[in-house]
């Protein structure tokens, strides 16, 4: 994502909505979506792109571990514990 490595998210974010509004099932798309929600402390809109990346792809690791992140910045750490034994199975 080249606006992400300029530091352009609210391009980032635009591009990337347009992209899983156009085709929802592009997993990759939703997690570099949550990416971009992440970084600008959108954690519950990053919560939700994690969510439907797990939808499509349910053994997507880094999706895994962005969600331990977003549930890290929350505080809630028993939703970490279940997300890193799903990331460990």
């Amino acid at each position: 994502m080249v606006y992400l490595k300029k530091d352009e998210d609210a391009a980032a974010l635009q591009a990337l909505e347009g992209a899983v509004k156009a085709k929802s099932d592009l997993g990759r798309a939703w997690w570099w979506l949550a990416q971009v929600r992440y970084r600008g402390h959108r954690n519950n809109e990053a919560l939700s792109a994690l969510r439907e990346a797990l939808r499509i792809n349910p053994n997507d690791s880094n999706s895994w571990h962005a969600l331990c992140m977003v549930y890290g910045r929350l505080g809630d750490r028993a939703r970490i514990v279940q997300a890193l034994s799903r990331l460990a199975s």
